[in-house]
């Protein structure tokens, strides 16, 4: 599910740093990125994914990932975004 990949994109960290906090605040950090979006409506809900850099934006390294989340009650588009380089 969405907030489980973007909890591990946020333990993995950056190029120098990994999460110092323990497990679950990213869990929690994640989740509360999904209530903000969705609420618990995961049934209306498309999640896409990708780690390639398909824009000069990405640093094409480790680091890049790509969450593109449809949202077919709301009819909103979340397109988020994260890289890093070293």
């Amino acid at each position: 599910m969405l907030d489980g990949s973007i909890a591990a994109q946020i333990l993995w960290g950056g190029a120098y740093e990994g999460f110092k906090e323990r497990p679950v605040i990213a869990k929690q950090l994640a989740v509360n990125v999904c209530q903000y979006m969705f609420q618990d409506r995961y049934e209306d809900i498309k999640v896409f994914e990708s780690y390639r850099p398909w824009t000069d934006w990405f640093y094409d390294v480790a680091w890049d990932v790509t969450w593109m989340v449809l949202d077919s009650r709301e009819r909103k588009m979340w397109f988020i975004c994260a890289t890093d380089t070293d």
